[in-house]
């Protein structure tokens, strides 16, 4: 089965639109397309795909969502195979050039850039290439949205984000949270194998029960031992409808507790809360706690047994029932909509995104969300609460705070006009900076998508007693460090 795929035809167009690459010049640091430097230089491979140095190109994968770090690399590869992938981090690794693999560049702090570098677009590799019964194996650059519209209706993967206009490969680099996740974990968990390029070139299948230290250390490893170039994820029955129940709060104490009855009853599908205004006028704030529950026609869940003895604002419970894909499409359309007024790509998002141990969360949460300025949220951004069973995680670079419930607390800043702005740029990051401080002392930990100024210092303290193992990983299959620099985790020379 395949989905989109990337036909030469495309590859053909791309290339008569791009500029030709004779080399790579070790005295500039850069490829060129100079033909008077032809034999001073190394020739790049044949390839299946194009290799893109155009301004337009390069420019367009020197941002991310966030629109707040600019690292313009020197070529853009738009791969065709796997193969394709493989021959230029072999070329890069020869030459010293750093190399960042693309999704959807739904970070929001350069993660996904490469400064002077080679970005891999792996937009080009959607292909589904098989769903079997219990399985999908697709390539790194599937989106979850394509993967899912191709096996419903009769099977979904176990955890979808939010959004699900993301790649496979993004999202299983960073973890990939939802409502979901809360009971089974994060789609990390939810793996059976990868076919993984390492820094060296090579190209390596993983598993739990092959090349097991590869595995663990690509899951949720930010692209630093790896490009994730196929994965094999796990797949369940899909039902039809999906209950969705609101109901408003007040005050976040009583959310949490209502929330973590809820999380233990272990009755729902998906589990989480947005912060929202509820008067423009004066910018009062409330809690909307989102529960969902999955079943086919011949269903009826019983929501008000499930949301029994919870402490909502009498008369707010609102439910109705829905396809299951328009549930998991909800925050797409709404995407769709900010796109269709330029309000999502050109605007800056500045997020911020931590992990927070049960015992902390409350007095934390109202200590920020108290401190909001008019433009810490935005008019077109979102506050948000998942919870999470650390029980469920077995991935080792996945880094949660030591209790048995956690929290992931997304303030999702939104500018309210498009471009950008370097005031506003300062003042967030002094502001993210200073919120995850404040998180860290509690016991917190950093969901590395946001926005977030963070050192070599600050990463050893993040991985803790995983960091000789990262690092030694690091070491194994990227020796020459050029894989993923944006994070700045293990520093060049």
């Amino acid at each position: 089965m395949v989905s989109k795929q990337f036909e030469r035809r495309e590859f053909l167009k791309a290339a008569a639109s791009a500029a030709i690459i004779f080399g790579y010049s070790r005295e500039a640091g850069a490829w060129t397309t100079d033909p008077q430097c032809g034999p001073s230089f190394d020739h790049v491979p044949h390839l299946d795909g194009v290799l893109l140095t155009d301004a337009a190109s390069t420019s367009a994968k020197g941002s991310d969502l966030g629109n707040i770090i600019f690292n313009t690399p020197k070529a853009v590869l738009r791969p065709a195979s796997i193969d394709d992938v493989a021959k230029m981090v072999k070329f890069c690794a020869e030459r010293d050039i750093v190399v960042a693999a693309r999704g959807q560049g739904h970070a929001t702090h350069g993660q996904a850039q490469a400064r002077a570098g080679l970005v891999i677009d792996m937009s080009s590799m959607q292909q589904i290439h098989q769903i079997g019964t219990g399985f999908a194996l697709v390539d790194g650059g599937c989106t979850w949205r394509l993967l899912l519209e191709a096996s419903l209706p009769a099977q979904t993967p176990p955890v979808l984000t939010g959004f699900i206009g993301l790649s496979v490969g993004g999202t299983l680099s960073m973890g990939g949270i939802s409502g979901m996740a809360y009971n089974i974990g994060t789609q990390v968990q939810q793996v059976y194998e990868l076919t993984v390029v390492t820094g060296k070139g090579k190209v390596e299948v993983c598993s739990e029960h092959q090349n097991r230290k590869l595995f663990d250390h690509v899951l949720a490893g930010q692209g630093q031992c790896g490009i994730i170039v196929r994965a094999k994820v796990k797949m369940v029955p899909a039902k039809a409808l999906a209950l969705n129940t609101t109901m408003l709060y007040f005050d976040v104490h009583s959310l949490q507790a209502d929330m973590r009855t809820l999380v233990y009853r272990n009755e729902l599908d998906s589990i989480y809360a947005l912060n929202v205004v509820v008067d423009p006028t004066t910018g009062a704030r409330a809690y909307l706690l989102n529960l969902a529950k999955f079943h086919d026609a011949a269903t009826t869940p019983d929501m008000a047994a499930m949301t029994s003895g919870l402490s909502y604002v009498p008369g707010t419970l609102q439910t109705v029932d829905i396809p299951y894909l328009d549930f998991q499409l909800t925050v797409d359309n709404l995407i769709a909509s900010l796109r269709s007024i330029n309000m999502f790509d050109n605007v800056m998002h500045p997020w911020f995104d931590v992990f927070l141990p049960d015992s902390e969360l409350g007095d934390y949460v109202q200590d920020i969300v108290s401190s909001f300025q008019p433009d810490d949220v935005g008019q077109f951004g979102f506050v948000l609460l998942f919870p999470l069973l650390t029980s469920t995680i077995t991935r080792p670079l996945f880094r949660l705070p030591d209790e048995e419930l956690v929290w992931l607390f997304d303030v999702l800043t939104s500018r309210d006009a498009p471009g950008y702005d370097a005031d506003f740029a300062a003042n967030k990051r002094a502001r993210n900076n200073e919120w995850f401080d404040m998180a860290r002392a509690l016991g917190g930990t950093r969901y590395p998508i946001g926005t977030l100024d963070f050192t070599p210092g600050d990463w050893r303290r993040h991985y803790g007693p995983e960091w000789k193992a990262f690092k030694q990983a690091k070491n194994e299959f990227d020796p020459r460090n050029i894989l993923t620099p944006g994070p700045g985790i293990f520093p060049r020379d």
